[in-house]
């Protein structure tokens, strides 16, 4: 794994997908103690997997933990990327605390570690990388953090919109084409960009 991805906070997809998996029991569990009851189950499978539950009087059943047939799509796709959105803002503050951030022209100057709005920034950051083809969750990262502190429209490029597309193919990850990059290059590229 490059050194960008394990900056970007990734390290074993396996315990990626068992953080995501697991972030959500303790949120249904809370839903569950606000209402007075308990959620009886141990793991969380998917929206689609019934849990256990129990009431203040101590009834139990099985239900899903999502009705998504009353929850829209934007709101089950927000949801769903709230792991990723929690990895991104973590990673972005764990590479402003480091000395390693050399090159960062877009860098968020004001008074606080993040802007205000970095939550809706990172949601944005890893939709558009979506959008844009890259479908593993480390180039994803890898994108929006360069995003982040380079330029936000960094994939108008011609180098980097290749660097995408090679690594939304399949090609070779983000993370790998990136490291290969010198902040000269970098200059190179942010200098050419609207």
């Amino acid at each position: 794994m490059s050194s960008t991805s394990v900056q970007a906070g990734n390290w074993c997809s396996a315990c990626l997908d068992k953080e995501r998996e697991e972030a959500w029991l303790p949120l249904l569990q809370a839903l569950a103690r606000r209402r007075g009851g308990k959620c009886l189950s141990d793991a969380y499978v998917d929206s689609r997997t019934k849990l256990r539950w129990q009431c203040r009087q101590g009834h139990e059943w099985r239900r899903r933990p999502l009705r998504a047939d009353r929850i829209s799509d934007k709101s089950l796709s927000v949801q769903a990327g709230a792991p990723w959105v929690a990895r991104l803002l973590s990673a972005w503050r764990n590479t402003i605390r480091s000395e390693e951030l050399t090159y960062a022209p877009a860098r968020w100057q004001g008074p606080t570690l993040l802007p205000p709005d970095a939550t809706i920034q990172a949601y944005r950051q890893l939709r558009d990388a979506s959008d844009m083809g890259l479908t593993s969750l480390e180039d994803q990262l890898v994108f929006s953090l360069h995003r982040l502190y380079m330029h936000p429209r960094l994939e108008t490029h011609l180098q980097v919109r290749a660097a995408i597309a090679r690594a939304a193919a399949g090609e070779t990850s983000l993370a790998a084409q990136f490291d290969n990059y010198s902040d000269a290059m970098w200059a190179q590229i942010v200098a050419t960009l609207p």
